[in-house]
């Protein structure tokens, strides 16, 4: 079975600004909007009652000179911020959740066990890109456990992990990544 891929465009944008502005073609998208009713109170439509005009990246292939293209692993390298939290797709906590299994994937092939903290239906790990962007450096975890939520904000962290082998929990508020924070003993 092929995993699938996403696309990605890289077009020289100095060269196809002016004439894109002119030339690119609205798309109309149909939209529950929520507005005011004949009350005045905030209502949430059950069918469509306005528009939205978008544009997308793939309009401006057309006026591109030049244009370069990667194929890279969709679960890897995507994950479309589009919708309002709680949506059913695209949302920011399916961003998210997309970020940490990345990074807990990161982690496992490096020869680590990550497990989720009891009650959690999946480990939550971030290590923050400047000790690892794609798994580089990242060998010292090799035979350790790793209970989440744990953040790697640090070589520090890192290496004391490798060392001891075991988390300890820490107030969320030390920390403002994604993840509840943890640090190791």
């Amino acid at each position: 079975m092929e995993k699938k891929r996403i696309v990605y465009l890289f077009v020289p944008q100095a060269q196809i600004k002016e004439r894109a502005k002119a030339e690119l073609v609205w798309h109309v998208a149909k939209k529950k909007i929520p507005c005011l009713d004949e009350n005045g109170i905030m209502s949430k439509p059950t069918s469509n009652n306005g528009i939205k005009l978008e544009l997308f990246v793939f309009d401006v292939m057309q006026f591109a000179p030049k244009m370069l293209v990667l194929y890279v692993p969709r679960e890897d390298e995507f994950a479309p911020l589009k919708n309002a939290r709680g949506s059913a797709d695209s949302a920011p906590e399916h961003a998210r959740a997309a970020l940490l299994d990345y990074h807990r994937r990161l982690l496992e092939k490096a020869g680590a066990k990550v497990s989720a903290a009891p009650g959690e239906p999946a480990p939550e790990v971030e290590i923050v890109p400047i000790v690892s962007y794609d798994g580089e450096g990242l060998e010292a975890v090799r035979g350790t456990t790793i209970q989440s939520p744990l953040l790697i904000a640090d070589f520090a962290t890192l290496h004391a992990l490798a060392v001891s082998g075991t988390t300890t929990s820490m107030p969320s508020s030390k920390f403002s990544h994604v993840t509840p924070a943890v640090a190791v003993a």
